[in-house]
């Protein structure tokens, strides 16, 4: 398919990666297509795209592709990045919670809740491309 409007919508993925600030290697873990395909479609080569590939990279950018249209719903920055922060906060302080209750000292729930609170604003320090790593 070398439909001009793929090739747009696929450089306009590409766009959507550079603001989210998402590495190609984060991005090809979360949609699960191999680097030289992934880099194929971001570079806009449309001829002989399946549409599924186009499918799973959108949803890997929270972009909701409707496939008869190739319009897309896409939902906004910031609200992608706060639920990758979200995530990640919650992920590294069950990691230390867990930890610390292996060696009995555990957090009780305003504890823990303090303490999600700090991860939190370490997670949004951090560089951005950071975000998207598990």
């Amino acid at each position: 398919m070398s439909d001009p409007r793929l090739r747009s919508l696929l450089l306009g993925l590409e766009e959507r990666r550079r603001a989210l600030d998402m590495p190609t290697d984060a991005l090809a873990l979360r949609s699960r297509l191999s680097p030289p395909v992934l880099s194929r479609l971001l570079a806009g080569e449309a001829e002989g795209v399946p549409l599924a590939q186009v499918r799973l990279l959108a949803a890997a950018l929270a972009i909701d592709l409707d496939e008869v249209t190739l319009e897309v719903v896409a939902q906004p920055l910031e609200e992608v990045i706060e639920r990758q922060v979200e995530k990640q906060t919650r992920r590294v302080a069950r990691l230390v919670q867990g930890t610390m209750a292996l060696e009995a000292q555990g957090l009780d729930a305003g504890q823990f809740s303090r303490f999600s609170r700090s991860v939190r604003e370490i997670v949004r320090s951090q560089p951005r491309s950071r975000l998207w790593y598990a």
